[in-house]
């Protein structure tokens, strides 16, 4: 079963930054671990949300693994600059709207 699959909640989604397009949402880390999306302000995100509404990112959202990297709220960051195909887990956020 799914009980201990630590995803079990979370979804993932590609975004192809391979061209250098910007992801396209301002992220909190304060909890120093995940990145809890503030905005989202067009860019891959909103382009994936157009193209996949059941799996949309929503604001109040938490990227927690990018490409493998987990934990490290530098390292999730330092992954998502990089011009590459990105593979995101997000948990949904508590207050999604």
């Amino acid at each position: 079963g799914t009980q201990n699959n630590p995803r079990a909640d979370e979804f993932e989604i590609i975004l192809d930054k391979t061209d250098g397009q910007r992801l396209g949402c301002d992220v909190d880390h304060e909890d120093g671990v995940t990145l809890q999306v503030d905005a989202i302000t067009g860019g891959l995100i909103e382009a994936w949300n157009l193209k996949n509404p059941d799996q949309a990112v929503k604001v109040s959202d938490r990227i927690v693994e990018v490409n493998g990297k987990r934990g490290d709220v530098l390292q999730l960051v330092d992954e998502c600059k990089k011009p590459k195909v990105l593979r995101l887990f997000i948990q949904p956020g508590a207050e999604r709207k």
